[in-house]
Protein backbone atom coordinates (compact mmCIF):
# COMPACT_ATOMS: atom_id res chain seq x y z
CA UNK A 1 0.00 0.00 0.00
CA UNK A 2 2.87 2.32 0.98
CA UNK A 3 4.38 2.02 -2.33
CA UNK A 4 1.09 2.76 -4.33
CA UNK A 5 0.58 5.87 -2.57
CA UNK A 6 4.56 6.46 -2.94
CA UNK A 7 3.92 6.08 -6.63
CA UNK A 8 0.98 8.49 -6.76
CA UNK A 9 2.47 10.78 -4.97
CA UNK A 10 5.14 10.64 -7.59
CA UNK A 11 3.33 10.93 -10.21
CA UNK A 12 1.56 13.59 -9.45
CA UNK A 13 4.84 15.92 -8.03
CA UNK A 14 7.21 15.01 -10.70
CA UNK A 15 5.00 16.03 -13.74
CA UNK A 16 3.99 18.85 -11.72
CA UNK A 17 7.44 20.18 -11.20
CA UNK A 18 8.00 19.82 -14.54
CA UNK A 19 5.38 22.56 -15.94
CA UNK A 20 5.95 24.85 -12.74
CA UNK A 21 6.34 28.75 -12.73
CA UNK A 22 9.81 29.23 -10.83
CA UNK A 23 7.78 30.61 -7.84
CA UNK A 24 6.02 27.85 -8.27
CA UNK A 25 9.24 25.73 -8.41
CA UNK A 26 11.02 27.57 -5.26
CA UNK A 27 7.83 26.66 -3.33
CA UNK A 28 8.54 22.95 -4.31
CA UNK A 29 12.03 23.52 -3.59
CA UNK A 30 11.58 25.05 -0.45
CA UNK A 31 8.95 21.64 0.68
CA UNK A 32 11.55 19.39 -0.06
CA UNK A 33 14.33 21.54 1.61
CA UNK A 34 11.96 21.48 4.75
CA UNK A 35 11.24 17.51 4.71
CA UNK A 36 14.51 16.96 4.03
CA UNK A 37 15.38 19.05 7.42
CA UNK A 38 13.25 17.52 9.60
CA UNK A 39 13.65 13.95 8.18
CA UNK A 40 17.08 13.47 7.90
CA UNK A 41 16.39 11.52 5.01
CA UNK A 42 19.61 10.87 2.63
CA UNK A 43 19.19 13.20 -1.15
CA UNK A 44 20.50 9.42 -2.48
CA UNK A 45 17.28 7.92 -1.88
CA UNK A 46 15.29 10.77 -3.43
CA UNK A 47 17.41 10.61 -6.73
CA UNK A 48 16.78 6.85 -6.49
CA UNK A 49 12.86 6.84 -7.22
CA UNK A 50 13.15 9.78 -9.15
CA UNK A 51 15.27 7.90 -11.68
CA UNK A 52 12.83 5.00 -11.85
CA UNK A 53 15.70 2.18 -10.29
CA UNK A 54 13.89 1.58 -7.32
CA UNK A 55 12.21 2.26 -4.03
CA UNK A 56 14.53 1.81 -0.82
CA UNK A 57 12.86 0.45 2.55
CA UNK A 58 14.25 3.20 4.57
CA UNK A 59 12.61 4.96 7.62
CA UNK A 60 13.71 8.29 6.90
CA UNK A 61 12.74 8.05 3.35
CA UNK A 62 9.32 7.02 4.29
CA UNK A 63 8.99 10.04 6.88
CA UNK A 64 9.81 12.26 4.33
CA UNK A 65 7.13 11.02 1.86
CA UNK A 66 4.82 11.72 4.75
CA UNK A 67 6.28 14.72 4.88
CA UNK A 68 5.48 16.09 1.84
CA UNK A 69 1.90 14.72 2.05
CA UNK A 70 1.16 16.27 5.10
CA UNK A 71 3.49 18.92 6.11
CA UNK A 72 1.31 21.87 4.68
CA UNK A 73 -2.09 20.83 5.88
CA UNK A 74 -1.45 19.14 9.28
CA UNK A 75 1.95 19.57 10.18
CA UNK A 76 2.55 15.49 10.45
CA UNK A 77 5.84 14.09 12.23
CA UNK A 78 6.80 10.35 11.75
CA UNK A 79 5.96 9.79 15.43
CA UNK A 80 2.46 10.36 14.67
CA UNK A 81 2.24 13.85 16.51
CA UNK A 82 0.99 17.53 14.73
CA UNK A 83 3.29 20.08 15.22
CA UNK A 84 6.14 20.02 13.22
CA UNK A 85 7.78 23.77 13.46
CA UNK A 86 8.64 24.86 9.60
Amino acid sequence: MLKLVVLLTLGIYVPAVMSMSEEMEELAKQLHDDCVSQTGVDEAHITTVKDQKGFPDDEKFKCYLKCLNFIRSSHYNCQGSKGISR
